[in-house]
């Protein structure tokens, strides 16, 4: 999991937390909505990152408990809980194509992690639709990639 409980608590406060908890089942807790938000976001990540992250960066802790705490609200969310929900999951699909980034920084050697590098279909400025060109003589064209 990216983020806690105590996350949760942080950006949120106590009352909201607790309150939220009341309108748990017995199985259900905070953390298996956490949970929940991590696992959504890894399906993101994942498209240029290896997951689970080791030392995920803190915009990404603020996106999961976004993400946990409207889960938790469930259909009782409020318009401000909602969107930034929706402004979390815009970010992460952003981050998976590619238009924004994730700092992830190895505690023990300090070094950024890069991205994999994701194939592109085409290079970019091009769309096949059955034209001169196959798909492999457009893969083997140069890219900027």
């Amino acid at each position: 999991m990216y983020a806690n409980r105590d996350d949760m608590v942080l950006r949120y406060g106590s009352n909201e937390i607790t309150q939220l908890e009341k309108g748990l089942t017995g199985v259900e807790s905070v953390d298996s909505y956490i949970e929940d938000a991590s696992d959504i976001a890894d399906g993101y990540v994942g498209v240029l990152f290896n997951v689970p992250l080791s030392d995920p960066p803190k915009n990404l802790k603020i996106y999961i408990c976004d993400i946990a705490r409207f889960l938790l609200w469930r259909s009782k969310a409020s318009e401000q809980v909602r969107q930034r929900y929706e402004d979390a999951i815009g970010f992460l699909k952003r981050v998976a194509e590619g238009k924004a980034i994730l700092l992830i920084k190895n505690i023990e050697t300090q070094e950024v992690s890069k991205p994999k590098k994701a194939k592109a279909s085409a290079p970019l400025g091009t769309t096949y639709k059955g034209g001169v060109f196959s798909n492999n003589e457009l893969d083997k064209m140069p890219s900027i990639f």
